[in-house]
């Protein structure tokens, strides 16, 4: 009889090994689910942060008005954009090239005014060559029509005196 004695208290304390066993698993998975959930509250969080800092960088508005501080960008001179070097909204210290403008135009311009001076120069120097004959000329000129004063003078005379007589 001892065998079903034994049996019974073998049974109890197999059982009492089972509730031994059996219940550090329920910790175990409950300590599993709550840190399953403050991983999932994590992750929310994180996530969360991510599209708050996205959605407060960028406006958006169905009646295009925005309420800004704006400032009007115009460059010194003129000509064809080749380059533009910040984007849309982009953030720019000051001093920063925004646009490259084409320099072919004024490439040209340069070229032609330098074109223009040794024209300039040119015509300058073929003028100096004739101030000299000018000037002789007019001398000459000068002389002649002097010459044909004291002509017509001794003309004058000449008929004075001849009239006297």
């Amino acid at each position: 009889m001892s065998k079903p004695n034994e049996s019974a208290s073998a049974r109890e304390g197999a059982e009492s090994d089972l509730r031994d066993i059996e219940e550090p698993r329920p910790r175990r998975k409950r300590r599993g689910k709550i840190l399953l959930l403050l991983l999932g509250l994590l992750l929310v969080g994180v996530c969360g942060g991510i599209l708050w800092r996205y959605f407060s960088r960028y406006e958006t508005t169905d009646d295009a008005q925005v309420d800004a501080h704006l400032y009007p960008v115009s460059a010194r001179v003129r000509g064809y954009v080749i380059r533009v070097n910040a984007g849309d909204n982009e953030y720019v210290q000051k001093g920063t090239i925004l646009v490259e403008i084409d320099p072919r135009d004024y490439h040209v311009a340069v070229d032609q005014a330098h074109a223009d001076l040794a024209n300039a120069e040119a015509t300058a120097q073929s003028l100096h060559i004739d101030v000299p004959i000018t000037a002789t000329t007019t001398s000459s000129q000068v002389q002649s029509t002097a010459a044909d004063a004291d002509k017509a003078a001794a003309g004058v005379s000449g008929r004075e005196i001849t009239r006297r007589r």
